[in-house]
C-alpha cells in the first residue's frame, strides 16, 4: 500500500471535513444574528396587536460587537464661523457659555464651550426658492445639502439617517459613523422651515474601546419589550418610523476626564411622541429626556 498517498488522501480530506464545518458555523451565526422573514412576520403581528403601525425597515443584522470610547473634539469657534459665513462680514459676542457670530440678526451660530454648535438664518424674500411661496421637498434638500457642505466640507463624512415632514417643516438627521455604524452623539440635526432654517451639530471622536465583542439583543426582543413598556394611550394612532442600531452614551453631552464609554443601543422613533434609546445589552428603554421607561409611568 502506498501510505504517502494515503496520507495525501486523509489530509484532503480532514481539509474538506474542516470547510465543511466552516461553513455550517458560518451558517448557523448568520441565522442567529440576522433578521430572517419568518422574525420579522411575527414583529409586525406583535405590533399589530399593541396598536402599532410599521413605517421603517428594521436592523438585520445584530452581531457581538466592541463597546465604543468618545473623546471630547475640540471646535475652534473662528475658524466655525468662517466656514459658515465664508467672505462675509461677520460680528462677535460672547454669552455664558458660548461665542455668538453674527453677520445679520437674521443670520448667526452659537458655538457652546462643549462643542455644540447651533447656526440659524432667516430666508430673504428675494431668495429664489421662496419664489414659489413654499419650498417643498426638493429645495429643502437642495438647503440641506448647501449646509452640509458649508459645515465640514468634506473633513468628517455623515450619513444620512432619517427624513421626516410635519406641518411644512422639513426634518433632516445625518450621524457620523464607526465602521458603518451610526454614532448617535455624533449628528447634525437640520429643519428646514417655511422662513428660515436652523442646524444642531454635536460630536466627539469615537474609536472602538479595548473589550471583546459582546452579544447584543436581537430586534425581536427589542420591539416586544418597547411595545409591552410604551404604552402612550394619548396617541390615536402610533407609528414607528424609525429603527436604527448604533452607539450611544446618555450622558452624551457630558464627557467625563475628556472621555466617555457609548455603548450599543437602538434608536426608535414614533410620530408625534418620542425618540426611544434601547440598551442592547439589556433592553433598558428611555425616552428623549433620558428618563428610564417602564409600563408604570409610560
Amino acid at each position: 500500500m502506498n501510505w504517502s498517498y494515503a496520507k495525501v488522501i486523509i489530509i484532503i480530506l480532514l481539509l474538506l471535513l474542516n470547510i465543511g464545518l466552516g461553513i455550517i458555523r458560518i451558517e448557523e451565526d448568520r441565522s442567529k444574528y440576522t433578521l430572517s422573514e419568518e422574525v420579522e412576520d411575527n414583529i409586525r403581528n406583535i405590533l399589530k396587536i399593541y396598536d402599532y403601525q410599521l413605517y421603517t425597515f428594521l436592523p438585520e443584522e445584530f452581531y457581538p460587537v466592541k463597546n465604543a470610547k468618545a473623546t471630547q473634539r475640540p471646535v475652534d469657534a473662528l475658524t466655525v464661523a468662517q466656514r459658515f459665513f465664508d467672505k462675509k462680514t461677520y460680528n462677535k459676542s460672547s454669552e455664558g457659555n458660548k461665542d455668538i457670530y453674527f453677520s445679520s440678526e437674521d443670520t448667526y451660530v452659537e458655538v457652546y464651550r462643549d462643542g455644540k454648535i447651533f447656526y440659524y438664518e432667516k430666508f430673504s424674500p428675494s431668495d429664489s426658492y421662496l419664489q414659489d411661496k413654499i419650498i417643498d421637498k426638493d429645495e429643502a434638500y437642495d438647503l440641506v445639502t448647501k449646509f452640509m457642505l458649508k459645515i465640514y466640507k468634506g473633513d468628517r463624512i455623515y450619513k444620512a439617517a432619517s427624513y421626516d415632514k410635519e406641518d411644512n417643516i422639513f426634518k433632516y438627521v445625518y450621524y457620523n459613523t464607526l465602521h458603518d455604524t451610526y454614532l448617535f452623539n455624533d449628528y447634525i440635526k437640520i429643519n428646514v422651515y417655511q422662513d428660515h432654517i436652523e442646524a444642531e451639530v454635536w460630536g466627539s471622536s469615537v474609536s472602538y474601546n479595548g473589550d471583546k465583542p459582546k452579544d447584543i439583543l436581537p430586534i425581536d426582543e427589542i420591539i416586544f419589550n418597547f411595545v409591552k413598556n410604551v404604552r402612550n394611550e394619548n396617541l390615536k394612532e402610533k407609528y414607528i418610523t424609525d429603527v436604527q442600531l448604533g452607539y450611544y452614551a446618555l450622558n452624551g453631552d457630558a464627557l467625563v476626564n475628556g472621555e466617555q464609554i457609548e455603548y450599543p443601543y437602538y434608536k426608535i422613533t414614533v410620530k408625534y411622541d418620542s425618540d426611544y434609546y434601547i440598551n442592547a445589552y439589556t433592553n433598558e428603554i428611555y425616552d428623549s429626556n433620558l428618563i428610564k421607561v417602564t409600563n408604570e409611568n409610560k
